[in-house]
């Protein structure tokens, strides 16, 4: 996994726009989506957009921390 972080004084997007164009700050690839996907649920985490296969086979999740980054995670 890469995580790249990077410091700003003021946020650069206007309110409410990163969930309405769910601009990802991160996406991470993990070995076994369905075991994430239930620790986060059994933890109470708010997902943005739920476990879900795409048309090309791999599977998602978009969640929130609580700075406001959307934060995608996946796997094959």
């Amino acid at each position: 996994m890469r995580l790249n972080l990077r410091h700003v004084d003021a946020m650069p997007f206007m309110a409410g726009v990163r969930q309405a164009e769910q601009l990802l700050s991160a996406y991470v690839e993990v070995d076994d989506i369905a075991v994430l996907d239930a620790q986060f649920r059994a933890a109470g985490v708010p997902f943005l957009q739920a476990l879900t296969k795409k048309p090309w086979g791999l599977f998602d999740l978009v969640v929130e921390d609580p700075d406001g980054n959307l934060i995608c995670f996946a796997s094959r």
